[in-house]
């Protein structure tokens, strides 16, 4: 979510010039949501909420929520990591097919030669095979990390929207 300072203004990369190169990396849910929740300061976290979702929903649904303490952290994280990734289908239509590449983050940290490889191409850039080690594979291991609660709760809530977007690779 490197892109947060542009949370509700994302249709802004429409207006990239030729020569500019947006990487969009998709995340599997369960590592967001669980660096969101464990790793990320509160007013982060709450930023991106109400940026994202508060904003984006109908009177309706605000209305429901159990205000004034609201939904947990854990829901916000899933609500936000959903609202945030599905930017990518708007983006898509925004940003001509040659300035975009979306790569999924847990293959580049499987197979990082040939992502990078493949990132670098993309942005006219030469790759050199050292850059590689600056993968960590350990941060994929942070779904075992959940509850079977939290667990179900990132499946109903935020990865439909992952599965989604995997499509679009």
């Amino acid at each position: 979510f490197q892109t947060t300072y542009l949370n509700e203004r994302y249709y802004e990369y429409k207006i990239l010039s030729q020569d500019h190169r947006l990487v969009w990396v998709l995340r599997n849910p369960y590592s967001v949501v669980y660096s969101m929740v464990y790793n990320w300061k509160r007013f982060a976290l709450n930023e991106l909420y109400q940026a994202c979702c508060v904003a984006a929903m109908s009177g309706t649904k605000r209305s429901t929520l159990p205000w004034p303490l609201g939904p947990s952290s854990f829901e916000k994280a899933c609500e936000a990591y959903a609202a945030k990734t599905a930017q990518i289908m708007t983006i898509r239509a925004l940003v001509p097919a040659a300035q975009l590449l979306v790569i999924d983050y847990d293959a580049l940290v499987r197979d990082p030669h040939v992502w990078l490889g493949r990132i670098f191409a993309f942005i006219g850039s030469p790759y050199q095979p050292a850059y590689a080690s600056a993968i960590r594979p350990n941060s994929l291991e942070k779904a075992a990390r959940l509850t079977t609660r939290h667990q179900s709760l990132i499946r109903a809530i935020a990865e439909p929207t992952y599965r989604e977007c995997l499509k679009i690779l």
